[in-house]
């Protein structure tokens, strides 16, 4: 009787931390379903309003328990706390994703309103070296008419009439000058902002070719020089 004293006793120490761990447990799990169930009780008092659900950290208390000994209440509450973190999450990702989407719509806006506005500055400024082109050609036309009459006018010894002819003629070269000098201004502004451009490349060249021939039929050494360059 002794020996089964000893043997009772000893199998009770081993057992004693099992069973307080049991113990401990049980009243947690006790004193947890107490608060789900005066939580469900006062969501179901109010209307089940959104802000009574319990959110994550509350949740996961919560894994450990019975499902199957809840009352339906009790069930409810948790699986609507659950839905409601769920929807939260999906909102939050939605958006997210908006505002990711909205950025690039405002990235891509920016960018081709940029573009625009640039291919509108390069196209503004090929259109003024245009005109100021042509315009230099026009006066180039009248220059060389009226040197020609200068020269017909010298060698029938009108030297009044042949002076003002030849004045004439300085004042349309300068005319002529500027404008081949602002169209090559504005070729070169817009090449500045976009090289690629192959067809106003070959104006910007023919525009310094027909200056070199201008220079070098002027005598203009330093001119030609610099076209050249």
């Amino acid at each position: 009787l002794f020996r089964s004293y000893e043997i009772a006793h000893e199998a009770l120490l081993v057992s004693w931390s099992t069973l307080q761990g049991w113990l401990q447990r049980d009243a947690a799990d006790h004193g947890l379903r107490l608060r789900v169930e005066h939580a469900a009780a006062e969501w179901e008092r109010t209307g089940r309003p959104r802000d009574l659900l319990w959110g994550r950290r509350q949740l996961a208390t919560t894994r450990g328990l019975d499902r199957e000994t809840m009352a339906p209440r009790e069930l409810a509450f948790l699986t609507t706390s659950r839905e409601s973190i769920v929807r939260t999450r999906m909102l939050a990702l939605g958006a997210a994703a908006i505002l990711a989407i909205a950025a690039v719509v405002i990235g891509l806006t920016i960018r081709a309103r940029a573009r625009r506005e640039v291919q509108e500055l390069v196209a503004s400024q090929v259109l003024a070296g245009a005109v100021a082109f042509d315009e230099a050609r026009r006066i180039g036309g009248e220059r060389d008419a009226a040197r020609a009459r200068a020269f017909q006018l010298f060698d029938a010894h009108r030297w009044i009439e042949g002076e003002d002819a030849w004045t004439e003629v300085e004042a349309l070269a300068a005319r002529e000058a500027g404008q081949a000098r602002a169209a090559s201004s504005y070729f070169e502004s817009a090449l500045s902002i976009d090289p690629s451009r192959a067809a106003l490349r070959a104006q910007f060249a023919d525009l310094t070719f027909q200056r070199l021939l201008r220079a070098e039929s002027d005598h203009h050494r330093d001119l030609a020089g610099e076209l050249v360059g």
